[in-house]
């Protein structure tokens, strides 16, 4: 598995002092018998079904943890990476090609750059979200992700119609470090809707729930920039303040919410600083598109 694991993290372009810092986690539970037999009972479980209790998996790769001095979140991660050769398996029973494989699974380098970021140390703080990836519920089309929900609403245009059972393509923009380039979310959509063609709808759609989306953006954001350009391809359905500014960290790569202490080194930063310090709320919202 060390070898594995060494591998797989050159491979996906972790940072390097994130991936010694991960190996050497790696065996520390490797050199206690006890922690390694919960981490490999925390494997069986996923080796006998996806669709299997992940609280019990995450529980045993916690106490493994602990047992040897990781914080859980490293555990969480460490858990899911040692699932990985399992996970490729599923992957390729199912017909999904490396290249979904490869783009899904970058999102644990995704979430351990935010975790290092924002909590001080690699890992991963949202174990529930990328399990979705190991259940096969969620997966990644180059840029954009996307998983299959019903509608949940009433909804027409231009002749198309979306009622609250319709299956649409739930739409998440990951953290990758890199722009939200036009070209490459039109061809993360179009191979989307080729992949979940079966399953979708008969007016193929899309939606997204994200900050990304929120209408007062539009204040700070040059015409015919990226996002702007993301955000005309939906129609906006709602938007709403979020409750004690807890998305921030989205934008920031902080928990601190004083805007005297936040980032201010690019210019959508520094806007949003000076937007909160005029009274300025932070937000998201839901839109819709058809195909």
């Amino acid at each position: 598995m060390r070898d594995f694991l060494k591998n797989h993290l050159k491979e996906f372009g972790y940072d390097r002092d994130d991936a010694d810092f991960l190996l050497e986690s790696y065996d520390r539970v490797a050199a206690d018998p006890e922690a390694l037999d919960k981490f490999k009972a925390a494997r069986a479980i996923y080796d006998e079904n996806f669709k299997c209790d992940y609280d019990r998996l995450v529980a045993l790769a916690r106490e493994a943890g602990q047992k040897v001095g990781l914080r859980d979140y490293t555990s969480d991660l460490l858990v899911l990476l040692t699932l990985l050769p399992r996970a490729r398996e599923y992957y390729r029973a199912f017909g999904i090609g490396e290249d979904v494989y490869f783009d899904s699974f970058s999102d644990l380098r995704f979430k351990n750059v935010e975790c290092r970021l924002i909590k001080g140390f690699p890992g991963t703080f949202v174990f529930s979200w990328e399990i979705l990836f190991f259940k096969l519920v969620l997966f990644s089309m180059g840029r954009l992700q996307f998983e299959l929900v019903p509608f949940g609403s009433c909804y027409s245009k231009d002749g198309k119609t979306l009622r609250p059972r319709s299956n649409v393509l739930n739409t998440h923009i990951p953290r990758t470090g890199t722009k939200l380039v036009p070209a490459e979310c039109d061809a993360a959509f179009s191979k989307a809707l080729e992949f979940f063609r079966a399953d979708l709808s008969g007016d193929p759609a899309a939606i997204c729930s994200s900050w990304l989306l929120f209408p007062q953006n539009r204040e700070f954001l040059k015409p015919g920039s990226n996002l702007i350009n993301f955000m005309d391809r939906f129609d906006i359905l709602s938007w709403h303040y979020s409750p004690n500014y807890d998305s921030i960290w989205r934008l920031f790569d902080t928990d601190e919410k004083n805007p005297d202490r936040l980032p201010a080194d690019t210019s959508f930063r520094r806007a949003y600083i000076d937007y909160f310090k005029k009274g300025g709320r932070f937000g998201s919202a839901k839109g819709v598109f058809f195909f």
